[in-house]
């Protein structure tokens, strides 16, 4: 399947003014802010600090802001730290109760449908129970559940009067739940809690009468690496329900999606960056505009930042915005956002300065992700956003300033009109990349390609002329982590381990087991034992970093019953058969990994390795150590490793391993001149003699028509050293490598 979408959208938050502040004291301490419709109108309320109250805006389809109207707290009330508000409506008519953290009871008030409130704030009497110290609401229906600084969460209902019943109470054992919220999942209402001391986050289905029954939980025992959550927000992308939590102690963000049975799924977590301001995250909000979800987050790190949430629930990072003398942005304390006709109006407040700042962000159509097949994706000549699917994407920007963003799915996608300059490449989606020194630049003929893992990305550059390393803007925006491992698993016995159709990690025992990898891009974790590994689907990595001894692999040949095989230890020296793996890593003893006939790639670890590329474009890296790398046939990539001081050999065997031309020559990414050493002293350098002659080197002069000529020249403007080879005379090359980086050889960098 192949789409073609267009559109456009990038995003900039931009400080307008403070909303009126009306009563002294109502634009300090702001404790929350909540955004409802009333009889088709839009208003926004907020809670302000002790001596204060509560203030009601109306919000037009622009985004303008009028004072609708504001009351003060309920008399008698004393001081408190914070504030939190629920909006209910019962039997038709609006509701505000508060819960005034640190006061006993809860507060309501009565909104009529111009916004005007109706009464004063008043306690709210409660029956059956008590509510002295909740710090946290959410409402379904007439339904209001709280949760309590003292620990646990309680059920109410709240009566036409406004009389609160408590109906029960539950969860003691979670300590202070600080966040909840109500999300419904086809047509199954659930409740959500964030429980900080506890660091998880708890999914409880609501039956009969406000019943509730835990549906799940997740936290860092499950891989999760939040500590501290304190904020969540439930929002809806590609037709799945997602809840957001922002935990303050790992100033991160996590993104959860809700299944049919209450089931939670980590799809993305990320953590706060220089680039980025929700460190010490506190406040959230969600939004939609045009059928697209956008996400506000903030707190200590006197910003905020706004993001977008793509239909597989990952967080595109798309601007921060820090503060400044004349903006309230010091200690979020209450964040609220609107759709409005040219973007989106975001509302903020903060905990140490006075009033609340109004934002707005312009936008088109926002921005435009691909599908799971091959999309072509086109801008529209103004400044676009273009989301890489799972396919084999082209994206085409168009004028103005684009950026291209891609996820890291593997594949091979390409970006059709790089303009240097003006376009970004945004690669914050993929898991565990933070800068260039990770990528591999390989400039091209009217471009470069980069390479991450089995990333590959072709930037044709929009004048057809090549680029290096210095033309690429990329941002790698805030660290986004791997959510999709299952947990590893240790088998007492041999057993079968099988994974899912996503992106597994699985472990053995010390016997011999079958592991499974199903779907996915699956990592598999070698061990003792005869063990036998089916990758299935999916580009599959076999790993030995945790073994103890030598790695034997041929993917080609059984080589364990070969005599060699004794000096090794473990691979296929121990038994094992591999179905359907594409790469493996070894261990951190001197091994030795080949490959077959398809594209391998190929890791050492910390000692000197051997590997053998064979057939195919591979991938080599050798690791530390002074390794062996022999690409053999096929335009294959190999990176020595960072191995100062300790020689790396890239061996050929005959002229045919490495073609002439781009596509068709060998890339060594890290040669070191007067360190590691290219070596083609096995084949013959002149075909035209008998015998077999060996090369002279020329340096960086041209050919003279003599066979036998190896020569090393620059190529500057690409930013590549080229070695060729002349075996017939003709003056042309008939072998060539590609060393990255412009450097001068000498005889002594080969073994000619």
């Amino acid at each position: 399947m192949r789409a073609f979408i267009a559109g456009a959208g990038m995003a900039e938050m931009e400080y307008r003014a403070s909303l009126r502040q009306g009563l002294q004291g109502f634009g300090a301490s702001i404790g929350d802010m909540e955004v409802a419709e009333i009889d088709g109108d839009t208003f926004l309320f907020a809670a302000a600090g002790h001596g204060a109250g509560t203030s009601v805006y109306r919000v037009d389809a622009t985004g303008a802001v009028t004072l609708a109207d504001q009351a003060v707290h309920a008399q008698g009330t004393g001081a408190f730290s914070d504030a939190s508000i629920a909006l209910m409506e019962i039997d038709g008519r609006s509701r505000i109760v508060t819960a005034l953290h640190g006061e006993p009871g809860l507060q309501r008030l009565a909104v009529g449908g111009d916004g005007a409130l109706a009464e004063a704030a008043t306690r709210v009497p409660i029956s059956g129970g008590r509510i002295d110290d909740a710090i946290s609401l959410a409402v379904q229906g007439e339904l209001l559940f709280a949760g309590h600084r003292g620990g646990g969460l309680s059920v109410n209902r709240v009566d036409a009067s406004g009389a609160v019943t408590q109906l029960r109470s539950l969860g003691s054992e979670l300590g202070q739940v600080t966040a909840l919220a109500v999300v419904e999942v086809q047509g199954t209402a659930f409740l959500l809690g964030t429980a900080a001391t506890r660091d998880v986050v708890v999914c409880w289905r609501i039956g009969a009468n406000g019943a509730l029954s835990e549906a799940a939980r997740i936290g860092p025992d499950d891989g999760l690496g939040l500590a501290g959550p304190v904020a969540l927000t439930v929002t809806e992308a590609g037709g799945a329900a997602y809840v957001v939590v922002a935990a303050s102690d790992s100033a991160s963000l996590s993104v959860l999606s809700v299944g049919a049975s209450g089931s939670l799924r980590a799809v993305d977590h990320l953590v706060d960056g220089l680039d980025t301001r929700f460190g010490g995250a506190s406040e959230l909000t969600a939004v939609t505009r045009d059928g697209k979800g956008y996400l506000v987050a903030a707190g200590a790190d006197d910003g905020m930042s706004l993001f977008s949430l793509l239909p597989d629930g990952k967080l595109l990072h798309l601007d921060a915005i820090a503060d400044a003398t004349d903006t309230p942005l010091d200690n979020v304390s209450a964040l609220a956002a609107v759709s409005t006709g040219a973007g989106l109006r975001i509302f903020a407040a903060s905990g140490t300065e006075a009033g609340i700042g109004a934002f707005d962000v312009a936008m088109g159509a926002g921005p435009v992700t691909g599908t799971s097949g091959d999309d072509r994706l086109t801008g529209t000549g103004g400044p676009d956003t273009l989301v890489a699917g799972a396919g084999r994407d082209r994206l085409t920007g168009g004028a103005g300033t684009d950026v291209f963003v891609f996820d890291g799915a593997g594949g091979r996608d390409s970006v059709a009109d790089y303009r240097p300059g003006s376009d970004v490449i945004d690669l914050s989606l993929v898991p565990m990349l933070y800068s260039m020194d990770q990528l591999t630049v390989l400039p091209d003929e009217d471009g470069a390609l980069l390479v991450f893992g089995d990333l590959e990305i072709a930037i044709e550059s929009a004048d057809g002329k090549p680029l290096e390393s210095k033309d690429i803007a990329v941002t790698f925006g805030p660290s986004h982590y791997a959510t999709d491992w299952i947990p590893l698993r240790e088998i007492t016995t041999g057993q079968r381990v099988t994974g899912t159709m996503g992106n597994d990690r699985l472990e053995g025992s010390t016997r011999g087991d079958e592991l499974r990898g199903l779907g996915g891009n699956d990592v598999m974790f070698a061990g003792a034992g005869g063990d036998r590994f089916d990758g299935g689907a999916g580009f599959d990595t076999v790993n030995f970093s945790k073994v103890q001894g030598r790695v034997l692999v041929d993917l080609q040949t059984d080589v364990s019953s070969a005599g060699f095989a004794r000096f090794f230890d473990f691979g296929h020296a121990s038994g094992d058969a591999y179905t359907a793996v594409e790469r493996f890593i070894g261990g951190d003893y001197a091994d030795n990994l080949r490959g077959d006939a398809g594209r391998n790639t190929l890791k050492g670890g910390g000692v000197s390795d051997r590997l053998y590329g064979r057939y195919g474009d591979d991938v080599l890296d050798g690791g530390t150590g002074a390794d062996a790398l022999y690409g053999n046939r096929g335009a294959d990539v190999m990176t020595g490793g960072p191995d100062e001081g300790r020689r790396d050999r890239f061996i050929y065997f005959h002229a045919e391993e490495s073609g002439v031309g781009r596509g068709n020559r060998d890339v060594i990414t890290d040669f070191t001149p007067g360190e590691d050493r290219i070596e083609i002293s096995r084949f013959d350098a002149d075909t035209l003699t008998g015998g077999k002659q060996g090369f002279t080197f020329i340096g960086a002069r041209s050919f003279s028509g003599t066979p036998g000529e190896l020569r090393a020249g620059a190529v500057s403007s690409e930013g590549i050293t080229l070695v060729q080879a002349d075996l017939d005379g003709d003056g042309t090359p008939d072998f060539e490598i590609e060393l990255t980086g412009v450097m001068r050889l000498t005889a002594g960098d080969f073994l000619i």
